[in-house]
């Protein structure tokens, strides 16, 4: 390979990650459920914008994910994927899973445990 074609891949390589265009998701929840000392609560379902990254997700609401944005550490495509958020003692206190258009999160934190399972539909 010339010169010039090496430095064409090469541009190409690092250009390709900023071409990529985040796929937006409208979602329902189908529970939310606080568990915490006192036991646990059943909350009332909200609903969310969710755009997704290969390498992040984030989260457009005026509810439980308000300014929320979560890393991607599993990628297959738009519809499989793993996302975790890191607090600020280094530890992952949430994990975000997402397929066949279910997303599950799990939030867990010294005296509480947030769970959430939310049916997703692909902007179209």
């Amino acid at each position: 390979m010339d010169k010039l074609s090496r430095a064409f891949a090469a541009v190409i390589g690092l250009a390709f990650p900023l071409m990529a265009s985040a796929q937006v998701f409208f979602c329902q929840m189908t529970e939310f459920v606080m568990i915490d000392t006192d036991g646990s609560n059943k909350l009332t379902n909200q609903r969310f914008i969710m755009k997704v990254l290969p390498n992040a997700v984030s989260f457009k609401s005026d509810g439980y994910f308000q300014n929320t944005r979560a890393s991607v550490d599993l990628w297959r495509g738009y519809g499989e994927w793993s996302a975790t958020t890191v607090n600020a003692l280094t530890y992952v206190d949430s994990v975000y899973r997402f397929g066949d258009g279910i997303l599950n999160v799990s939030a867990v934190f010294q005296k509480q445990i947030t769970s959430i399972r939310a049916e997703c539909e692909e902007d179209q």
